[in-house]
């Protein structure tokens, strides 16, 4: 399946919605990139951080502003979770990463950084 394909697919059937059932999160977790701090996720030829984090901003960003916050408040509490350790402490997520995740944060949640 195509990334783009799911993205339509999403704006779709979940745009200005809630996701109070955690579809989107559970979905972007598990197609997470398979790295040193995650021995779960998907491991796929060119499939990368920066792929995935495409369709989280595409997918997060057409839900209800709300939502989109508090859902990818959530998704990054459960990569800790299964990492076992906080963001800052897991080598995929680099400074400039961790920007854009509170970027997108405060975007989501009419904040200012």
């Amino acid at each position: 399946v195509k990334s783009k394909v799911v993205e339509d697919a999403i704006e779709a059937t979940m745009v200005g919605r809630e996701d109070s059932e955690g579809v989107l999160r559970e979905m972007l977790l598990l197609i997470f990139p398979k790295g040193p701090q995650s021995d779960w996720g998907w491991s796929r030829t060119g499939w990368s951080w920066q792929e995935w984090w495409k369709i989280v901003q595409k997918t997060m960003s057409v839900l209800h502003p709300t939502s989109g916050f508090v859902e990818l408040g959530l998704l990054l509490e459960r990569l800790e979770t299964e990492a076992q350790r906080p963001l800052t402490e897991q080598s995929t997520w680099t400074q400039p990463r961790l920007t854009k995740a509170r970027e997108v944060l405060c975007e989501l949640g009419g904040l200012e950084d």
